[in-house]
C-alpha cells in the first residue's frame, strides 16, 4: 500500500523537481524525487507512491523503460500521470497505460487538481476530497 500522500516526481530537469516539490508539499503531499527512471524503482519499492509524476525523457533510465520496470514488480502500482513537452501526446493514455499526460508547461490548477484526483482515489489512507 502507498504511504500517506506520497507522490513521487521523476524528472531530469532539476528546476522541475524542486518547483513540483515546492508546490507539492505546499499542498500537504509528501514528495520524494529522482532524476532519472533508476532512481525512481529504488524509491518507488522502499517508500510506495499514491502518485507518480513521471517525465519520459530521461538519461539513465527513460520514463517508458520505468514503466515497463515497475509494471515487473510486486506490490502496489501507484497511478502514472506522464509530464511531457511533447505536442500530441493523447496516444500515450491507451500506449503507456498510464493514468493521465500533463503537457509541459502545464497549469498549475490542472496539475494540483489532477494529483488530488488521483490521490483521493488510490491512497488509501488519504481522505477523500
Amino acid at each position: 500500500m502507498c504511504s500517506h500522500r506520497r507522490v513521487l516526481v521523476v524528472d531530469d530537469q532539476p528546476s522541475i523537481r524542486a518547483m513540483l516539490e515546492a508546490i507539492l508539499s505546499d499542498e500537504g503531499y509528501r514528495v520524494d524525487v529522482a532524476e532519472h527512471g533508476a532512481a525512481a524503482l529504488r524509491i518507488a519499492l522502499t517508500s510506495p507512491p499514491c502518485l507518480i509524476l513521471l517525465d519520459l525523457r530521461m538519461p539513465v533510465m527513460d520514463g517508458e523503460s520505468f514503466i515497463a520496470e515497475y509494471r515487473h514488480t510486486g506490490g502496489h502500482r501507484a497511478p502514472i500521470l506522464i509530464l511531457t513537452a511533447e505536442r500530441g501526446n493523447e496516444h500515450m493514455v491507451d500506449e503507456l497505460g498510464v493514468a493521465g499526460v500533463l503537457q509541459k508547461p502545464f497549469d498549475l490548477t490542472e496539475l494540483l487538481d489532477m494529483v488530488d484526483w488521483h490521490v483521493s482515489r488510490h491512497c488509501h489512507d488519504s481522505p477523500p476530497n
